[in-house]
């Protein structure tokens, strides 16, 4: 949070994008997925969570969360998909 009031200080900050990809080594730590719909469906889920507290916060900011799935395993191809 304190990057965020920063950035909106020194740079007039508008717009934070929220970015979780699939294949996630972070998230395959914590949970135990049964399918890549559902590791999407939990940082989706993530996202918004984060979304509505930055938003409380900073009412004036636009929040954009931005799912990217990786179509390879070399990270080539990504498909970008802005969640509402």
């Amino acid at each position: 949070m304190k990057a965020i009031e920063n950035s909106i200080k020194l740079h007039n900050l508008q717009t934070v994008i929220l970015l979780h990809h699939s294949q996630c080594g972070a998230y395959k730590l914590v949970y135990n997925f049964s399918s890549p719909e559902e590791e999407k469906a939990k940082q989706i889920e993530d996202m918004q969570k984060s979304k509505k507290i930055i938003l409380e916060k900073f009412p004036q900011l636009k929040v954009r969360p931005v799912w990217a799935e990786l179509k390879d395993n070399c990270g080539e191809k990504i498909d970008f998909e802005e969640i509402n």
